[in-house]
This record gives C-alpha cells, structure tokens and sequence, in this order.
C-alpha cells in the first residue's frame, strides 16, 4: 500500500510539474509575441517539457490503475491543488495567501483519511 501511495504522490507532482510547464510556456509566448503563434508554439520548450510530463504522468496513471481502486487513486490528483499554486508563488511570485493554506490543509487531511481508511 505505501507503494502505492508513492506512485499517486508522483503521479501528482508529474501533472502538477507540467501545469507550471505549461504556465512557463504562457509567458514565453508573451514574450515573444512578435512570432506568429503556431511557430511560436511549436518552437515552445516549455510547451514541449508540459507535453512529456503529462505523457509521462498518463503512462504512470494507466500503471497505477492496474493495482490501486479508482475511489482511492482518484483523491490523489487534488494534491496538485496544492502543488501548482506553492509552485506558482514559488517560480512565478503569484499570491498565496492564508485561506489558500487552509484549504491545502484540508486537502491533505482528506488524503490522510482516506488513505488510512483503506489501510483498515
């Protein structure tokens, strides 16, 4: 089981690494907003590292999916709803305030309920 649970933990970092890819792209291209956009999204390194952490993330899910109940790996992908907005104030300088820490708060309590639910 901690197995598993080590897999959904990377499975959400993967996602939440390719949402703060993705953000990465968006500014590049309003940076180089002189390019016509599909050269400018094709020529995206951001853009291309968002699409392999995602094909890498689907890989790891189908994988997980093969041992770990829907009802219990789902739950997993709101870590993400922590991770991207931490990587966001991080990386980019976004606002977290205090509701923001609340909530992730309950988010992981409702992972530690769950997760120790199906351990019983």
């Amino acid at each position: 089981m901690l197995q598993h649970v080590a897999y959904l933990v990377g499975f959400s970092f993967l996602l939440a690494l390719g949402q703060l890819c993705f953000k990465s792209a968006a500014n590049h291209l309003n940076q180089n907003s002189d390019l016509p956009i599909v050269e400018a999204l094709l020529s995206n390194f951001w853009l291309w590292g968002a699409f392999a952490l995602y094909g890498m993330s689907s890989l790891l899910w189908v994988f997980i999916l093969r041992v770990v109940p829907l009802n219990l790996a789902y739950p997993f992908v709101a870590i993400g709803f922590i991770l991207v907005p931490l990587g966001g104030w991080y990386f980019f300088s976004e606002h977290v305030n205090s509701w923001y820490i609340l909530g992730a708060g309950f988010i992981i309590l409702g992972l530690l309920i769950i997760t120790l639910k199906a351990q019983v």
